[in-house]
């Protein structure tokens, strides 16, 4: 636990909201499978951030990602 002035702070769960998403995370939100994802990075089809080894993909590149996908039904 944080402190301050020796004062154990508790930090609300819901001050931070994740501007960014790991593969599994992703592919919870967009509704595919973790495969798909990781794929879809490599393909250059989906913009990702590699940070430590691991990728992070921004939820404004999946919804636009998501956008691109729609396909119209007549």
């Amino acid at each position: 636990m944080p402190r301050l002035n020796n004062k154990v702070v508790e930090i609300p769960k819901c001050a931070v909201t994740p501007r960014g998403f790991r593969i599994p995370e992703a592919a919870v939100y967009m509704g595919v499978s973790p495969w798909f994802v990781e794929e879809e990075i490599r393909a250059g089809r989906l913009p990702a951030l590699k940070l430590c080894r691991h990728y992070t993909l921004l939820k404004e590149d999946l919804d636009s990602y998501l956008d691109d996908a729609k396909v119209i039904v007549a």
